[in-house]
């Protein structure tokens, strides 16, 4: 078992806090600037943390936000109404108390009509309005996390039994499940926060003509594959796997890749450089995005309203907004370059097409081949992705959503501006799963940068030397380059150089960068490119790595 934190507290008029940080003015200032960029989720809890130090400093943060409150910036009126809901939430009770007092200011957002913007329409004076009403809820709300963690209380899920910001503190949680290879056994696993960084989880994207073909029932069983069954059942790589459905001659087979992105571009290069003839369809042409989104998102022109205005979107419309975003696949440049270049090629194995009716293509199947649109295939490849839908996918995310009552919206969780999904737990979701609080970026490098220094700053308690983790000394080491895309790979993607050309790295980490792969690959024996199966590991103090 891990040890739990010890944390010795200080004692103030106001009940047992960790810290006694002192009104911060320019903290608060900061928080609410009068610029579009949100508020950092850390400074939520930095703010909250006032509240603990006493009475008066209590009172001076309540006085510095109602006074910005009546500031005309709608940007200012919005994030402050968020900062008072979130310290009303996670703060001391005597503010929200104190708050009880003084809603004048507040009421009257309730309704703000301030001048249309030439660009959002009175897209921000709604949010307001919404805002206002939420701080409101808060402000009046019978029980809150603060209350019962300064009262004793003992929040219900893993369990809680720590203070302080927005976490649950010395929360203590218990993950169980079972190792490769041993699917009876069950291991555990004890810690202080809990991160859900799973990838999409959800249901496979299968064009309807191709569902029934997919089915153990078919006649077409084991001609049609689903690329996450490369991914996530370890049958091998897609060319032993079309080597094996193709038949025993030997001879090049035909292969339908259906798809737009990177999975499809590297199953249609890797069964073209197999010497086998390959059709690539996909309903729209092939395109290239930088980090797979719109490029508004990436330009620092922009990023900032699109970011402002995503998050002033009700979580119900930004499920929308996502799939506007992120609406079909798109590849890599050396990828689409390479797809190209051979599709010109004189005599070239390799077809690219453009079919906007793949869902309603015309299949029928024999224990020869496929035929689809009256071309006969001996394997086809459903490079289609997957519809994020943790809640109704994952056993893991629905046990956490049913012990600590998580909130979701449209299947995903409904997280907050620090990415916890449960108020008081130290519940975390990065990735694509945590979308309606990351955006539409928020399962590529720059969301997951983004989610990751969120994430850190809401644990900097935690990551503090010998506070939760044991000495570093004698841990297993993690792989650096275990890609799960790799099931799709021959072997021949120089992964190292691709990044060094893109992300521009400097002479060291280009260095560093090599000597982590290089010990990947001898880490894994002869079978490099397939990844390092159970390369993750965690160390019970006093016990063997458990390998994952």
């Amino acid at each position: 078992r891990w040890p739990h934190r010890h944390i010795t507290p200080h004692k103030t008029g106001l009940g047992v806090v960790g810290s006694s940080p002192a009104m911060d003015k320019s903290l608060v200032s900061k928080a609410t600037a009068d610029s579009a960029e949100p508020t950092p989720g850390y400074m939520f809890n930095e703010i909250a943390r006032i509240t603990h130090a006493s009475v008066d400093a209590c009172l001076q943060l309540e006085n510095f936000l109602l006074k910005r409150l009546k500031k005309d910036s709608v940007h200012v009126k919005l994030k402050v109404l968020r900062v008072i809901k979130h310290c009303c939430q996670h703060g001391h009770a005597t503010f929200r108390r104190e708050m009880q007092r003084h809603t004048t200011d507040i009421k009257e957002c309730l309704s703000h009509r301030g001048t249309a913007d030439a660009l959002h329409g009175d897209a921000l004076n709604k949010a307001v309005r919404d805002a206002a009403q939420e701080t409101m809820q808060a402000i009046f709300e019978t029980s809150t996390a603060s209350e019962q963690l300064q009262s004793g209380g003992r929040m219900q899920g893993f369990g809680s039994d720590g203070i302080g910001g927005g976490g649950g503190g010395g929360s203590s949680f218990r993950v169980q499940y079972s190792a490769a290879g041993e699917p009876h056994e069950l291991r555990e696993v004890e810690a202080a926060a809990l991160i859900l960084a799973t990838g999409p989880v959800g249901a496979w994207s299968i064009p309807p003509p191709f569902a029934p073909l997919l089915s153990a029932a078919s006649s077409a069983c084991g001609r049609v594959l689903h690329s996450e069954q490369l991914l996530t059942q370890g049958r091998g790589t897609l060319r032993e796997e079309v080597a094996r459905r193709s038949g025993g001659d030997g001879g090049p087979a035909s292969v339908l890749v259906i798809g737009g992105g990177i999975s499809a571009a590297q199953a249609a290069l890797t069964a073209s450089r197999a010497g086998h003839r390959v059709v690539l369809r996909s309903r729209r042409p092939l395109q290239s995005r930088p980090f797979d989104i719109a490029v508004g998102w990436l330009d620092v022109r922009h990023a900032d309203r699109l970011r402002f205005e995503y998050l002033c979107l009700p979580p119900t419309r930004r499920l929308q907004a996502i799939r506007d975003a992120t609406a079909g696949g798109s590849v890599p440049a050396p990828y689409l370059e390479e797809l190209q270049r051979l599709a010109a090629s004189p005599g070239s194995s390799l077809r690219i097409e453009v079919d906007e009716a793949v869902d309603r293509s015309v299949c029928t199947s024999t224990a020869d081949s496929v035929q689809v649109n009256g071309e006969d295939f001996d394997l086809v490849v459903l490079c289609t992705g997957v519809a994020p839908e943790p809640l109704t996918s994952s056993a893991l995310f629905r046990s956490v959503e049913e012990l600590l009552g998580a909130p979701t919206v449209g299947g995903l969780p409904r997280v907050d501006s620090s990415l916890r999904w449960s108020r008081g737990e130290d519940v975390f979701v990065l990735g694509a799963n945590a979308g309606l609080e990351l955006g539409p970026g928020g399962g590529n490098l720059v969301g997951g940068m983004r989610g990751a220094r969120v994430v850190s700053n809401e644990l900097h308690v935690l990551m503090r030397e010998g506070v939760c983790a044991p000495p570093r000394s004698g841990w297993p080491d993690r792989t650096a380059f275990a890609n799960k895309y790799a099931a799709l790979l021959d072997g021949r993607e120089p992964e190292v150089d691709v990044l060094v050309q893109r992300l521009h790295l400097a002479p060291k980490a280009i260095i560093a960068l090599k000597k982590a792969r290089e010990a990947a690959a001898a880490g894994c024996g002869s079978r490099a490119a397939k990844g390092c199966k159970g390369a993750c590991s965690v160390r019970h103090p006093g016990g063997p790595p458990i390998l994952f």
